[in-house]
């Protein structure tokens, strides 16, 4: 068969004016320049394969020969094996060095998250030391009213405030039992006795509420507990309104030089306070009453000779208008007598109203300030 001509050459080489000359048109010739094309296609396919390099194991690669047998060839100034990544090599610039990151707290949420959570562990660490500074001075015997121990207690405060959500109700968590740490102090007192004890007259110790008012008591601690009201006696107080006594364990010291246990209490009522301003860190509180009792194991052939006398004498004009003051002025009903089981009581119908600033809580710790400035510092047991 024949090929048509295409500008003056074959076919296969248009417009170079070769066809006739270089590929004759005879069938043979025609047939070894179609088999020489192919063979020189194959030839070329196969340089360009990556599997021409297999040796006949599919694309398992054959290991590369040692640095000293590869090809080299040259690219830019610089002589590297073949066969490489020639984009990697495309010129003599020295590349920059890695820098290392360096990790700042960002301004964003999880930044300012983060930044406020070391500050706070921080103020966390800090309360702890503070703690155990004022817990130091209490055994040296420091007193609240110190200088130095009212310092400790308002840097503790603000410390512990600064971990502490804001608009969190601080009042909320008021029960439990606590034990006064620092040594009691009270007007004319009597010394200290060889266990280092203060004492103290019976009548100073109760406002002269009970008698005999001149009898010795050393007191051998203060407890503070509180615990939810009775229904019955909740319905006369706002809501969240708790039961709360102080309890002096004194140890009371007979005329004849006997001793027996007792316990002073004033009881009263606490609440979270609606004061404005005062919301989260306030209790109201009112004093309903108090009460001396023995402590269990008392003898009571020593206690009721002693008080029943001292109730059983004929009132004196002093007397009788003492009542009468504290009756009209404060709604207090003293004491008249004791009652069978040993205990003498007061009442109070006109109830006097404070309140409790809390400046300091935790499950260790709690610390109040009253509505007088008398700050009271406690353990919880």
């Amino acid at each position: 068969f024949r090929l048509p001509k295409m500008g003056g050459g074959s076919w296969f080489m248009p417009r170079l004016g070769l066809g006739g000359k270089m590929f004759p048109r005879s069938r043979g010739t025609l047939w070894m320049s179609a088999l020489g094309l192919a063979f020189i296609a194959a030839v070329i396919c196969l340089s360009l394969s990556p599997s021409s390099h297999s040796h006949g194991r599919g694309n398992v690669r054959a290991p590369r020969s040692p640095p000293s047998l590869q090809k080299m060839q040259f690219v830019g100034s610089r002589a590297v094996p073949w066969p490489i990544d020639v984009r990697r090599a495309r010129d003599d610039r020295p590349r920059e060095p890695t820098r290392r990151p360096v990790y700042t707290f960002s301004t964003g949420a999880a930044g300012s998250s983060l930044a406020r959570a070391a500050t706070s562990l921080k103020s966390r660490v800090d309360v702890e030391v503070c703690k155990e500074e004022l817990k130091a001075m209490l055994k040296k015997g420091a007193s609240p009213n110190d200088k130095e121990v009212k310092e400790t207690v308002a840097k503790l405060s603000e410390m512990w405030r600064s971990t502490l959500p804001p608009d969190i109700p601080l009042n909320r968590d008021a029960e439990g039992n606590f034990n006064v740490m620092s040594k009691p102090s009270f007007p004319g007192q009597l010394g200290e006795d060889d266990q280092g004890r203060v004492l103290v007259s019976l009548g100073r110790l109760s406002f002269n509420m009970f008698k005999p008012a001149k009898l010795k008591c050393a007191i051998k601690g203060v407890r503070n507990p509180i615990k939810p009201l009775p229904a019955y006696e909740a319905k006369q107080y706002p809501d969240g309104a708790l039961h709360y006594a102080v309890i002096v364990d004194i140890e009371i010291e007979t005329p004849e030089g006997k001793t027996m246990d007792a316990e002073l209490t004033n009881e009263a009522v606490m609440w979270p306070s609606q004061e404005e301003g005062h919301e989260l860190d306030r209790w109201d509180i009112v004093f309903t009453g108090g009460k001396l009792k023995p402590a269990p194991g008392t003898n009571f052939s020593i206690w009721k000779p002693i008080f029943e006398a001292a109730y059983a004498r004929r009132k004196g004009i002093f007397d009788r208008l003492r009542a009468f003051i504290f009756r009209r002025l404060f709604g207090i009903e003293v004491p008249s007598r004791v009652q069978a089981d040993g205990i003498i009581v007061y009442t109070m119908k006109r109830k006097p109203k404070g309140w409790l600033d809390l400046m300091f809580l935790d499950n260790q710790m709690r610390i109040t300030k009253g509505n007088r400035g008398s700050i009271v510092i406690t353990d919880r047991k």
